[in-house]
């Protein structure tokens, strides 16, 4: 939950102790435990095994970094570090606001310098500090102030207590009231939620809603000014954190939304109230992640989602799970709950999930909320009375859209949003050049790609250069894609040199440009399902080490939320895969991997996420992104780059490495690319060894073009090699090549 407690004190003063005492080892970033993972202890000029302190830059970014992802998840998180000055307050109040966290700082300042001097004695040399490192620290500590907006707790008062308990969720006693009523989705449908509401609220009943009140529906203005006018001020009511909130809390703290449902549809209805981030703010300071409270004999315990059962400590689960459930969306856990909990006194009430459209009281202990409202489903309420007697109301919504979720012909245009025009699909099946791909196991989805003779001809044209790792469904929806074809310099005419300088728009960007294969991750939406596939098929083994890599990379546990993601924002996923065990390619990788590249919308014309946005979403969920080079502001700086990189022709590196190359994306989003001479020559080089194999194969003898000295070389010598090394991966043949000439061409 999003709670976060910084340890301060100087060091000695027990708060590693503390940790393991309070058993919060599972939720602590310590300094000292980054220190030592960046670097390994070093010796002192006094001859003392000590913790390096020389890569303190790089420890803080890994703290930020670590701390970022922890809290876009709303974990709960223990900082042990020093925290002496109010300036070392300042990054993490910063994050708070962002993420919405309370900060509590245990603060051990009451114990004395000389117990923290004489505790630091006892600890393995390589902890130990100068006794004038501790007693600067303690002066600082002592002299500096905390900062207003943190809580403080003596480290005293927690000798005969548990932190957790002290920061648990309170369960609240209800037993004054008359009625418990709780709230499902709502969705942005005001017509029943008017309707349920339409003798207002009373003072002595208490009213719980379970969350996403705006979205897919077409009254968010009217729902939103009910909740700011009259629901956000009632002391007998609580809000719930659900996964809608999340965009109304983007827009109130000023972050560019990350769903195209709330940026083209919500947030236009609402601004005809005039809805600002003060409103938003007011909002989302009401709401909390999970709500707990006993009545007429029950305890309950509402989230948005759902979860398997009762956590023994309630601020320990990441407030992502209360909103986003355990499980997925198809995990059955209204069953398990009541499984788990079947001998409690415990009652579950959630929405956000029912795909399998169960009634209200989903299983003996678990209500289900949610009823598709939006789609002229119902707002569903669930009344605990004081008797202890449940009842359930289902109100109807009829006002919707209600093209929405039909497939007539006569669609508006935001139901072609996601496919491939009638047009454009009649070309692709037409043009003599794309080939047309069906697969036994995605009978409903094919591919479409250019055909090799493309290559040859360089006959490139507007439906051709759309032909390229394209995968479409029978109802013409986009399951997944690649980049729109694009050309490196001097390739075609549009990208000679002199065009560029006429075409770009700065500021250019400049990326590495991986070398391994493509592998997309799309979305299936006949059967809502994840789609692995790489180059032109989901049914090559090539496909198969794709998802192998990406699942070793990140788990299983993350595929629910990507598929959710995928679906809702109408992307997918690019990557490169590095495979050095199974698919060498030209340069030398340490590591099997895969690379996101991009996060590519789903739709005909090509837009991707910004680089900044790219760079937040694969630390989200675990992956390695592309590398930003550098970025030009000017033709005459790219230029003098592009030259001296040409110049130095196959002594060229990047970060004393050798790579493929560059991919180049200008301001208004044109591509091109640039393959070094080092990748150029040794991709050569492997064409000549697959040449000798075949005239080996077939006994014929073939006319091999030597374009340079090296190249005869490279031929004379592999020529003479024997069958079992010409088999071997180039990566490996030029290893053994430059071992025995020690040529680096």
């Amino acid at each position: 939950m999003r709670k976060i407690v910084i340890l301060r004190g100087v060091q000695g003063s027990g708060k590693s102790t503390f940790v393991v005492e309070q058993q919060l080892d599972p939720y602590v970033i310590s300094s000292d435990s980054i220190r030592l993972l960046v670097g390994s202890v070093v010796m002192s000029p006094e001859g003392a095994m000590s913790i390096n302190h020389g890569n303190e830059d790089k420890a803080w970014a890994l703290i930020g970094d670590v701390l970022d992802k922890r809290m876009f998840r709303g974990e709960f998180i223990v900082v042990d570090a020093t925290f002496q000055k109010t300036r070392d307050f300042s990054k993490i109040i910063e994050r708070a606001k962002l993420h919405r966290y309370e900060i509590v700082c245990v603060d051990f300042s009451d114990v004395s310098l000389d117990t923290a001097l004489a505790r630091n004695k006892l600890r393995p040399e390589y902890r130990q500090v100068k006794d004038e490192v501790i007693q600067a620290t303690y002066h600082n500590i002592i002299n500096e102030e905390i900062p207003k907006q943190i809580t403080v707790v003596p480290s005293q008062m927690f000798e005969n207590q548990k932190l957790i308990n002290y920061l648990d969720v309170q369960r609240v006693d209800l037993n004054k009231y008359k009625k418990v009523h709780h709230i499902g989705d709502i969705q942005g449908c005001f017509e029943p939620l008017q309707k349920y509401f339409e003798h207002g609220f009373k003072e002595d009943e208490y009213y719980i809603f379970v969350g996403d009140y705006l979205d897919r529906g077409i009254q968010n203005a009217q729902v939103m000014q009910f909740m700011l006018d009259t629901v956000i001020h009632l002391p007998n009511v609580t809000l719930l954190w659900g996964n809608h909130e999340t965009h109304i809390h983007r827009f109130a703290v000023g972050e560019k939304t990350v769903s195209r449902e709330f940026a083209d549809q919500t947030l236009p209805q609402l601004k005809t109230i005039n809805f600002s981030k003060d409103q938003a703010e007011k909002l989302c300071q009401k709401l909390v992640d999970c709500f707990v409270y006993e009545y007429a004999g029950h305890f309950g315990f509402v989230t948005h989602a759902g979860i398997s059962k009762i956590p023994e400590h309630s601020v320990l689960l990441a407030s992502m799970q209360y909103w986003k459930g355990t499980g997925d969306y198809e995990y059955p856990v209204d069953e398990v709950f009541s499984k788990v909990m079947k001998d409690s006194n415990w009652l579950q009430v959630h929405g956000h999930r029912n795909n399998n459209f169960l009634p209200v009281q989903a299983s003996e202990k678990s209500f289900n909320l949610e009823a598709q409202v939006e789609f002229g489903g119902y707002l569903r309420v669930m009344i605990l009375n004081e008797n202890g007697t449940i009842e359930v109301q289902e109100v109807k919504n009829n006002t919707y859209n209600k093209q929405k979720n039909t497939n007539d012909s006569n669609q508006s245009s935001s139901d072609e949003i996601g496919k491939i025009s009638k047009e454009s699909m009649a070309a692709l099946i037409a043009h003599k050049s794309i080939r047309k791909k069906e697969f036994e196991n995605h009978p409903h989805i094919s591919s479409y790609t250019f055909k090799p003779s493309v290559f040859f001809k360089k006959s490139w044209d507007d439906v051709v250069i759309k032909a390229r790792g394209l995968f479409v469904d029978n109802n013409r929806s986009i399951v997944a894609r690649a980049y729109d074809k694009f050309f490196n310099i001097g390739e075609i005419p549009l990208t000679t040199i002199d065009n560029l300088a006429i075409k770009f728009k700065f500021p250019l960007s400049v990326y590495v440009k991986e070398n391994g294969y493509l592998g997309i991750l799309g979305y299936d939406e006949q059967k809502d399902a994840l789609f692995f596939t790489s180059k032109s098929t989901p049914e090559s083994v090539h496909c198969d080490y794709f998802k192998e890599i990406l699942l070793q990379q990140i788990g299983q546990e993350y595929l629910p939320s990507l598929k959710n993601y995928l679906r809702a924002h109408n992307v997918n996923l690019v990557f490169e895969v590095i495979d050095t065990l199974n698919d060498p390619h030209i340069i030398e990788y340490d590591a099997t991997k895969v690379i996101l590249l991009d996060v590519i919308s789903r739709t005909e014309a090509f837009t991707c996420l910004p680089y900044a946005e790219l760079e937040k979403f694969a630390l989200q969920y675990g992956f390695q992104h592309k590398e930003k080079a550098m970025q030009f502001h000017d033709w005459k700086s790219f230029l003098g780059w592009y030259q001296s990189v040409q110049r130095e022709g196959k002594e060229y590196t990047f970060k004393g490495k050798h790579i493929e190359g560059f991919v180049l994306q200008d301001d208004q989003g044109f591509l091109c690319k640039i393959k070094l001479p080092y990748y150029n020559h040794w991709r050569y080089m492997r064409t000549i060894r697959d040449q000798v194999i075949a005239m080996r194969e077939s006994g014929k003898v073939m006319n091999i073009d030597f374009h340079d000295q090296n190249a005869l070389k490279f031929y004379n010598w592999i020529h003479d090699q024997p069958d079992n090394v010409l088999s071997q991966s180039i990566i490996d043949l030029r290893k053994m090549y430059i071992q025995e000439h020690h040529d680096i061409s």
